[in-house]
């Protein structure tokens, strides 16, 4: 039911994009609303799974914020458009456009939104398995989020670091990088984060042969995804 609702919700949200797209379309001095509307349909797809469909419309946003000659809503739509490359698997056009994002967002003096895209490319080296170029983003990521205080995004960029460590076979490193992902993700709350990490140093303290340790971690880790 649940499931249900939230489709039909989905459908909603497009039927009156799509009726406001029509109205600013027809408008020749609302071309930024046009692009807005564009981006705004792309997340809808992207809650839906529609990946083609989300590209579709960020394209066509970024269509108008080049012709607009709009620095900042490229950027973004690029960064958008990162994320999408990475659910499809093609983590060399998600490494291009994040690059891309990067680099704007450094020359708009955004640099708050920096880490995101460096994570992006992480997250796409660790999955091409070009582990020392993901490994050097993972870190830049770290301190980016750290010095904007940002902890819901230092939990989750510990949890790819931690993945990148285990990957290499760097277990000690990675139960070190689950505890503080562990850690940011107490901070904001977030049970998904947590379990991630509690997992991650469950399968980092087997590698280890501390099998006693990371069975009651596992353990901890089902009573909680239960509950």
């Amino acid at each position: 039911n649940r499931s249900k609702s939230l489709t039909n919700n989905y459908k909603a949200s497009l039927d009156n994009y799509f009726k406001a797209l029509s109205i600013y379309e027809k408008t020749d001095t609302l071309p930024y609303k046009v692009a807005m509307v564009y981006g705004n349909i792309g997340i809808v797809y992207k809650k839906m799974k529609e990946y083609d469909l989300v590209l579709e419309y960020y394209n066509n946003a970024l269509d108008v914020y080049s012709k607009l000659g709009s620095e900042f809503g490229m950027t973004v739509t690029l960064g958008n458009m990162a994320s999408v490359f990475m659910l499809q698997g093609n983590f060399e056009d998600c490494i291009s456009y994040s690059e891309k994002a990067k680099s704007g967002y450094e020359k708009l003096g955004y640099l708050r939104y920096v880490p995101y895209s460096e994570s992006n490319m992480a997250i796409a080296y660790d999955s091409l398995k070009q582990y020392d170029l993901a490994e050097k983003l993972h870190f830049d990521a770290v301190r980016g989020h750290s010095k904007f205080k940002n902890d819901y995004e230092l939990s989750n960029t510990y949890l790819a670091l931690a993945n990148n460590q285990y990957q290499q076979n760097l277990f000690e490193n990675a139960v070190i990088y689950s505890d503080s992902a562990s850690f940011y993700a107490q901070m904001v709350s977030s049970q998904e984060f947590l379990l991630s990490a509690i997992k991650q140093k469950s399968q980092a303290l087997n590698k280890l042969g501390r099998y006693k340790e990371s069975a009651n971690l596992l353990d901890k880790y089902i009573a909680l995804n239960e509950s």
